[in-house]
């Protein structure tokens, strides 16, 4: 566990217990909250307040909010973007047909017609009316 050191409105040391008292050991190995009063210290809270439909909690060097020290911050996740989408959709496609080559050889043990069908569904996946934003993959043959 990591605690802080608090003068005021700022912190002046932050860490862990050995490394803010080394001279002191604690039973359980942990300050009790007797000792982080007279310390001035206090137990650094990792789990800030965050949307998680839009946001992500990243490690940043501790600060005050409301009274409490934190060392998470929320992050805002950055949409990806259309073109972006676009490529990862393509790529899938090109996998999605790498896969079924096989199925267009003259001996292979399929109905090819069914075969060749999805494949050109495949193809044409980038001219659905929603491409990238939403993609409507074809039913892969049995």
């Amino acid at each position: 566990m990591n605690y802080a050191i608090i003068s005021g409105d700022i912190i002046t040391s932050h860490g862990r217990a050995a490394k803010l008292w080394p001279e002191t050991s604690f039973a359980a190995g942990c300050p009790n909250e007797s000792f982080l009063a007279d310390a001035g210290a206090v137990l650094i809270r990792s789990n800030a307040v965050f949307n998680p439909e839009t946001e992500y909690l990243k490690t940043s060097e501790p600060y005050i909010l409301n009274g409490e020290v934190f060392n998470m911050i929320p992050v805002q996740i950055e949409p990806t973007s259309l073109e972006t989408l676009a490529e990862m959709g393509r790529m899938e496609r090109d996998r999605l047909l790498s896969e079924s080559d096989w199925t267009q050889l003259a001996d292979a043990p399929i109905e090819q017609t069914v075969w060749a069908i999805y494949r050109q569904a495949l193809r044409d996946v980038p001219q659905q009316d929603e491409f990238p934003a939403v993609i409507t993959w074809p039913q892969k043959p049995e």
